[in-house]
């Protein structure tokens, strides 16, 4: 599909007990805060691609790899997004999802939480280098259910999986929600005609 794997994305984990490739022998853990990379209130026309959500991670004691990454909408993302990327801040994506409907996400509470989940990778963070990821989205080009409404994102309890060295599973998250906003109305732009006589 096109996708390049950022250079310290390793081999997901086989079992609870097999370390992850590119990962020392270490009893690493890592902690998630806001990056302050990506701020609250960015607007969506129909087919925008905007960012619209950051997550900062900080390993301690040795390596640590993400497998896996949950975000939650307050709305369906799937009757007005297209497609959700998670990438890092030089723009290299780590995982996609195309939203083509309702098995796409997850429906946790009706009418207020929904979650799209990013799994099948892993983004190793070191030490001493802080990692932010990125969560991009493009709204789709043609829809009637995009109106103009404030959309909340964020990333839930447990919604961030990590494996260290030695294999050992560890659920982290909760990070302060963003908002963004979808405009009902197209682009705007300049037109000039002029009219033969």
């Amino acid at each position: 599909n096109g996708m390049t794997l950022a250079s310290n994305c390793a081999t997901a984990p086989t079992g609870a007990t097999t370390p992850v490739v590119g990962l020392d022998s270490t009893d690493g853990s890592i902690t998630a805060d806001d990056a302050a990379y990506v701020s609250s209130g960015a607007t969506f026309k129909k087919g925008d691609t905007q960012n619209i959500y950051d997550v900062k991670l900080t390993a301690t004691g040795g390596k640590v790899a993400v497998t896996r990454l949950d975000v939650k909408f307050s709305e369906r993302p799937w009757l007005t997004l297209s497609k959700i990327v998670l990438k890092d801040t030089a723009g290299v994506v780590i995982a996609e999802k195309t939203l083509s409907g309702s098995a796409d996400a997850t429906e946790v509470t009706v009418g207020s939480e929904y979650r799209v989940r990013f799994d099948n990778f892993s983004y190793v963070v070191t030490p001493g280098t802080d990692a932010t990821l990125v969560i991009s989205a493009t709204s789709m080009a043609a829809s009637d259910k995009i109106t103009t409404q404030t959309v909340t994102v964020s990333i839930p309890a447990s919604a961030i999986r990590t494996v260290n060295g030695k294999g050992y599973s560890e659920s982290i998250g909760t990070i302060t929600a963003k908002t963004f906003v979808f405009s009902s109305t197209g682009s705007i732009a300049d037109l000039n005609s002029s009219i033969s006589p």
